[in-house]
């Protein structure tokens, strides 16, 4: 299988279980021919037998983008990416693939809601990643953002360093950069609100301890035996 070909290469973690439902043909995930469609309990079904595949192969999948980036027009990597689903059409629609996932990651995508957090992209949105993903679904597992390296949907807005540490603010594990030009900056950042802010050392505990699971239960901590944790479904 895929995941298993992934699994003898050495990979662990698979950064793409596509699971946003199409809005329209011309959105931007239909039209790049990403996405399983528009029906939300089949792109469900689907996106969860991937993970399923991979979680028996011993991979760790990665479900996107949250909340749901078939609802945008634009593309992420080039413009700002607004959602033309309001929350309650997001209820009904784009948070179903979501619902009870056993997959060990969930990415936030650059996707903004006008009159949420005053549009400010998901991936920084404390009402979105950990109002919607972590409260309403439900969510336990390790949250990683898109990339916040030169997506125009996040980077003409927001400083480098800024982007990590709104990102952790808001909920997020990881936070994803493609290149490492900014990153021993972001990390000099990181460490240095920490210092200053014990709420935020807090939110980084939080996230220190899902990674070590997720890391224990793919065979990647020696004092831990991969068998003592779940590497899907996690819970808390």
């Amino acid at each position: 299988s895929f995941a298993g070909e992934l699994r003898d290469a050495g990979v662990h973690v698979n950064l793409g279980v596509i699971a946003d439902v199409d809005v329209g043909d011309d959105y931007y995930m239909a039209s790049q021919r990403r996405s399983f469609g528009g029906d939300p309990e089949t792109v469900a079904a689907i996106s969860a037998a991937l993970v399923e595949g991979h979680c028996a192969a011993g991979v760790a999948a990665t479900l996107k983008h949250f909340p749901n980036q078939g609802s945008t027009v634009d593309d992420p990597h080039r413009a700002d990416s607004i959602s033309t689903n309001d929350f309650a059409a997001w209820q009904a629609f784009g948070r179903i693939p979501y619902v009870d996932t056993r997959a060990p990651l969930i990415m936030t995508g650059h996707i903004r809601y006008a009159d949420v957090d005053d549009g400010t992209p998901a991936t920084l949105s404390s009402t979105i990643t950990t109002g919607w993903l972590r409260q309403d679904v439900g969510y336990a597992g390790v949250v990683i953002t898109d990339d916040l390296h030169g997506m125009r949907g996040v980077a003409d807005d927001y400083a480098p360093e800024q982007r990590g540490t709104d990102a952790i603010t808001a909920g997020a594990d990881l936070v994803l950069y493609v290149d490492d030009v900014f990153v021993a900056a972001v990390i000099d950042a990181i460490v240095a609100r920490a210092e200053a802010d014990p709420a935020f050392a807090a939110r980084i505990d939080e996230s220190v301890e899902r990674v070590i699971r997720l890391k224990g239960a793919l065979g990647l901590v020696a004092s831990l035996d991969p068998a003592w944790l779940p590497l899907c479904g996690a819970s808390e």
